[in-house]
């Protein structure tokens, strides 16, 4: 009997730490995927090779964690329409709408007819290495209800310097009856090395006549 419980204890025991393993080794994995750089340092030797950028450092490029930090802090919107951060050596981040300059004069109409567009970029040197992009073609009553728009919506994205970009999926998430999110997922990938990007945007539109970004990410 003794035997038999010490076997059951030592089995239960593997298991719990099997189980154990397999958690941290996700954990490290998710921590990993966060630290990863934004772009691999053959990348970026190659490219300042090409531009004759000998003064930038491969042991100073940005973290994904580093570029997601600075796109959730951006704040985009048609009152707003362009943000930049300079995440240095090389580097930056860029968001921007489209804008209506004739809104205020046109919203005393009944309905009226409005595209909605954004996006954002992952930039080295002024080359792009990352970007999305989501528009929408709708119509309101303002200040009272959304009465058409496009769903799907419209999204692109892109990769360059060797990485290739797609939309993965878009769809229209109804808030209310007076605000709508267009919502576009990418993936990027690079052939070259291996290796690949997730990308996420979110553009809210409303019976107003406003749209801004939100819920931007790479991962």
């Amino acid at each position: 009997m003794k035997k038999l419980l010490v076997g059951v204890v030592f089995a239960l025991a593997l298991s719990f730490s099997s189980l154990f393993s397999l958690q941290s080794a996700n954990a490290v994995e998710k921590v990993d995927k966060n630290s990863d750089l934004i772009i691999d340092k053959a990348t970026f030797h190659e490219l300042t090779k090409q531009k004759n950028l000998r003064t930038l450092s491969s042991e100073k490029i940005p973290t994904v964690k580093e570029v997601n930090k600075a796109l959730n802090s951006m704040h985009v919107s048609k009152d707003h329409p362009y943000q930049e951060i300079d995440l240095g050596n090389g580097f930056t981040v860029e968001m921007g709408v489209s804008t209506d300059m004739g809104m205020e004069k046109i919203k005393t109409q009944a309905t009226q007819n409005k595209t909605a567009s954004g996006y954002y970029a992952v930039k080295f040197t002024g080359i792009k290495l990352y970007d999305i992009r989501v528009s929408d073609n709708y119509s309101y009553e303002y200040g009272k209800k959304i009465t058409k728009w496009e769903n799907p919506p419209s999204a692109s994205a892109s990769g360059f310097a060797g990485w290739n970009g797609k939309i993965t999926s878009k769809k229209i998430a109804n808030i209310d009856k007076t605000a709508k999110d267009a919502i576009a997922n990418s993936d990027y990938t690079f052939v070259k090395y291996g290796g690949n990007r997730h990308g996420h945007m979110e553009l809210r539109f409303t019976a107003t006549g406003n749209w801004y970004t939100h819920h931007v990410s790479i991962k």
